[in-house]
Formats: C-alpha cells, structure tokens, sequence
C-alpha cells in the first residue's frame, strides 16, 4: 500500500487530477486504518495510547472509506453521469464527516456501530452507483466494479466477523482494543 500511495503522489503532483488525491488519502488512511485492526499501530505508532488506539481504527476507518467514496465518484463522475444518485453519495459522504465527533467524543461501543452502519451504507451505494455505470455501458465503471467488488467483499466479510454473525477466522483478522 505505501509503495502505491508513493507512485500515486507523483502521479498527482504531475497531473494535479484530485482523483489521485482522493485514492492517496483512501490507501493512506486504510493502511493507518489495517495497521490498527492489526495491533501494529498500537505496539509502533502511538504505544502510550491506548484511547487513541481504540479511537483510531473506527476513525481512520470512516475517514478512508469517505475518501474512497471521493474517489469514486470523482473517477466514475457521478456528478455528471448520476445527477440524481450523486446526490445521495454527497449525503452519506457528509454523513462520515459527521460521525467524526461521534466517533471522537462518544461511547466507543456507540461509535463502532455508528461507523459499521456507516460503512454497510457506502459498500451498498458505491456498488449501486458502480452497477448503474456498467448497466449505461460505462467502460470506465466495468474496470471498477471487478476492482471494487473484492474491497466490497472482503469489507463485508470483515464488518460481518465484527458484528459477530461470522467467526473472525472467516471475516479476517478485525480484532479490536478494548480500554480495560
């Protein structure tokens, strides 16, 4: 992931498309994101923290995949291409940034299923967005559905074994802190 965000700076700095800025922001912010789900970030980032680890993996978490939902629809236009449905991506867009102070300030239990339903929302409307494009012939938003799908699936999964409803050997690693 670093390796990408690096190759993608320099593609922004010579195209200054915020494409780029957007997909930067989505894979650093993930990577910051997967390092806490993993513990790495709590043992080499920020060790004297424990509330800003717990804090982390549910914000870094919203604030990726907001850049992700930047993303795709800077990529796919939906601005221009999905007037109507953009406008619903715009709301669940604001709707992450909201949940910052939520996720910040409130109950860490509160804030993980604010963030979880948070994120079931953006996986179903990116992916309704994305079909939309393929079904009106959109070369562009064939090329991401196959890309985005195995995000989308693997996410699920990992939301899934979070929730409880899918043993977390399924779901992937998500293990998070708890302030005890």
């Amino acid at each position: 992931k670093l390796v990408m965000m690096i190759y993608n700076i320099f593609i922004f700095i010579s195209t200054r498309d915020k494409t780029y800025l957007f997909y930067i922001g989505f894979i650093g912010l993930m990577l910051l994101f997967q390092l806490g789900l993993q513990g790495f970030s709590h043992q080499w980032l920020w060790p004297n923290n424990p509330w800003w680890s717990n804090i982390s993996i549910p914000l870094l978490g919203v604030l990726s995949l907001n850049c992700g939902l930047l993303f795709v629809r800077k990529l796919l236009q939906t601005r221009q291409t999905l007037p109507k449905f953009d406008v619903v991506l715009r709301c669940i867009s604001y709707a992450m940034v909201i949940t910052v102070p939520v996720i910040v300030f409130g109950n860490y239990d509160f804030a993980i299923d604010v963030s979880l339903v948070v994120t079931s929302i953006f996986f179903n409307l990116t992916l309704i967005a994305i079909i939309l494009l393929v079904l009106k012939g959109d070369r562009t938003a064939k090329i991401v559905l196959v890309a985005w799908s195995v995000f989308l699936i693997s996410g699920s999964l990992s939301m899934l074994g979070v929730q409880g409803w899918l043993p977390l050997e399924v779901a992937g690693t998500c293990l998070l802190y708890t302030s005890d």
